[in-house]
């Protein structure tokens, strides 16, 4: 029944803070069924409240509570049990199931005394603060029963066994400092301040993401009664929840704040909840936006030097790329410049923060939006899980085709090419923007058995484990194909959730081997594991002419093809290499490939695509770039890129269905 007016509990909202005090402080507030039904009631209401960010859970008169009120909760309804099973139900329902699973932050404010049920109460929220002189007591033993309801369950989850046994067991009162030190609170104070102490917990409750709060207090309990299996799906779950659902978009802001503005430090506070990252200001020397572009000027003499034959084909290739691009948007320079200013513009990442495809990224947005037309602010958001499906399937079919949604990712070039069903959105269906080339490296720790002293030893090991992302993924699947071309006897483990999971995998032993993208390779695995790993082989794609060389960034890394032909004599063949180089020769010229959402206008697709021109001339970026990849990037716009794109779906059949064969044995 729906309650009018409240008679055994108050209801004082603060500030964001809302106290809910149990009411009768003539009993000590022991717990009658009506105040029940009224914090049952209540606590239901508050959990939706917009002015509610905080509850806190206490008593009025100086008690926080007396346990059940045993006349009107027991004697009372001995001769009525439907009333006493209503009366049980609200309150284990408020008690735990309410305030054990709520979306808010709750804080138990305890003084005076704790005594029995009120254990339950206490030990649902989620903190705590006594005062120091609070008596607390799991009193049953001493009139016959034993601490019933969820009490004991609650006691002995919460504190180390023996001091459960010793409590419940004996009967006997402790004090406040003895319940912070056994883990009953978080921590006892003074009585006088009590209150303010509470208050500023809430406070600092308050500052936080209420999305990310709201997860991870439900995690941490979630997890508790999980093996280590489920708890890794239950929190990677969970963690895309947020990201797909905050509102706040707390997990890019707080990435952005720290990695991209440097405005605060995640070790001692959070991120600003407050608005909307500030713009990022242009460096001083850049060009002012919407600034004329010679797009016809070469870009690469400056730096064309003592390349080799491979990169200078493919840098021509880009300049006659350019000119005509150029042209093209040439007479839409005004348009453009309008359709961005002052605008929110998000960069899609399809894997997790701190992997390759992040770094590269974030590198690329922190430069882009000084040379979209517009000035549009620029902000990360990463979305990982499903070999990078996810985030596309996102953009695809959730992001608004207005234009303020793009994606920078590692594509998925095999799910491409043999239609696999996970990849709802086909890549030919999102307008191309742009594309970075790419090699892969692959690499072993040194102490794989029998001993690693070059990549070369990687021939005499045996047994060893290769760690890679889900099956489906060309980064599974070019490890499996080249491992397998060399004979080696390895086990693949497939299923890893980002190339950064992978790197944790080998750094911990959990598997000896992987592979990893230029930037990969060069701006976090050689700088934090040199001395544990050594490079084996690298795979890279053809230049214009049809040459495999190596990437002037690792030249001392032979090629697969080098070191097939150093172990094994010839070339590699047959229809295990026909299928890695349909891989690589796509996939490695376009590692990182940059998508609108399918339908967005032409001119935004247009205007990103000229601020992807016109990073390719910023020295700045070029040289923020190179620190961290030892390497100038190769970039891929409009015809060229759509073409290759396009060419995916020109697959013969056999391959296709030696793909699919393949990924099945591999899965297993």
């Amino acid at each position: 029944m729906a309650i009018t007016k409240l008679e055994c509990i108050t209801v004082e909202k603060t500030n964001g803070i809302t106290w809910v005090m149990l009411n009768r402080p003539e009993k000590r507030n022991a717990m009658s069924p009506q105040l029940h039904y009224e914090m049952d009631e209540t606590l239901r209401d508050l959990e939706t409240d917009p002015e509610t960010k905080v509850v806190v859970i206490g008593g009025n008169g100086g008690y926080f509570s007396a346990g059940q009120d045993l006349k009107t909760f027991f004697r009372e309804n001995e001769k009525n049990p439907a009333g006493r099973k209503r009366a049980a139900e609200a309150a284990n329902r408020w008690r735990w199931e309410r305030l054990y699973k709520y979306d808010k932050p709750t804080i138990a404010m305890v003084e005076g005394y704790c005594v029995g049920g009120a254990f339950m109460q206490l030990l649902a929220t989620d903190f705590a603060i006594a005062a120091e002189d609070t008596v607390f007591s799991l009193s049953e033993v001493n009139w016959g029963i034993l601490p019933g309801a969820l009490v004991s369950k609650v006691v002995a989850d919460a504190v180390l066994p023996r001091h459960a046994l010793y409590y419940c067991c004996l009967g006997e009162p402790f004090d406040g400092k003895e319940a912070a030190r056994i883990g009953m609170v978080n921590y006892a104070v003074p009585k006088k301040k009590l209150k303010a102490e509470t208050i500023k917990l809430a406070e600092k409750l308050m500052a936080k993401s209420p999305a990310v709060l709201r997860a991870t207090k439900h995690a941490v309990r979630q997890v508790r009664t999980m093996d280590y299996d489920q708890s890794y799906d239950y929190l990677a779950a969970k963690g895309q929840a947020i990201k797909v659902g905050d509102p706040e978009d707390s997990y890019n802001t707080g990435l952005s704040q720290f990695l991209d503005q440097k405005s605060y430090k995640p070790t001692f506070q959070p991120f600003s909840t407050k608005g909307a990252a500030p713009k990022a200001k242009r460096a001083k020397g850049t060009k002012k936006k919407g600034a004329a572009i010679d797009s016809r000027a070469p870009r690469f003499d400056d730096r064309s030097h003592n390349k080799s034959d491979r990169e200078t084909s493919t840098m021509k290739t880009r300049i006659v790329l350019s000119v005509l691009a150029a042209a093209a948007v040439a007479s839409a320079g005004p348009a453009c410049a309008q359709f961005y200013k002052g605008k929110r513009v998000t960069m899609l990442i399809n894997y997790a923060a701190g992997g390759p495809t992040d770094i590269e990224g974030r590198i690329v947005a922190r430069h882009l939006q000084n040379h979209i037309p517009g000035n549009p602010n620029v902000i990360v958001k990463n979305m990982g899980g499903g070999g990078g499906m996810i985030a596309s399937n996102f953009l695809g079919e959730v992001a608004k085709p207005d234009g303020m949604t793009f994606g920078f990712f590692t594509w998925n070039v095999v799910a491409g090419m043999i239609g696999d069903p996970g990849l709802r959105v086909k890549y030919d269906k999102f307008p191309f923007i742009a594309g970075i080339a790419n090699p892969v490296v692959f690499y072993v720790r040194n102490d794989t058995q029998p001993g690693l002293k070059s990549g070369d030893d990687l021939m005499k090991a045996s047994g060893f484990k290769a760690c890679a992302l889900n099956a489906r993924n060309t980064n599974a699947i070019q490890m499996g194909l080249t491992y397998d071309m060399l004979g080696l006897k390895y086990k693949l483990v497939p299923g890893y959730q980002g190339l950064k999971a992978v790197e944790a995998a080998v750094l911990k032993g959990e598997c000896q081997s992987a592979n990893s993208s230029l930037p990969g390779w060069k701006g976090s695995i050689e700088p934090t594991m040199g001395k544990e790993v050594v490079p084996v082989f690298q795979l890279v794609a053809p230049d214009d002419g049809g040459k495999i060389a190596r990437a002037s960034a690792i030249p001392n890394i032979p090629t697969f093809e080098e070191y097939y032909a150093r172990h094994k004599g010839g070339q590699p063949k047959g229809m295990e290499y026909t299928a890695l180089r349909k891989i690589v020769d796509t996939f490695m010229a376009m590692f990182r490939t940059s998508f609108a959402a399918p339908g967005a206008p032409k001119e935004s697709v247009e205007t990103l695509r000229q601020g992807f021109r016109a990073l390719w001339q910023d020295e700045k970026f070029l040289a923020d770039y190179e620190k961290r990849v030892k390497n100038r990037p190769d970039l891929i716009v409009g015809e060229e890129g759509e073409k290759r794109i396009a060419d995916l779906s020109n697959i013969d059949p056999k391959l296709a269905q030696y793909f699919k064969g393949y990924i099945a044995k591999i899965s297993q």
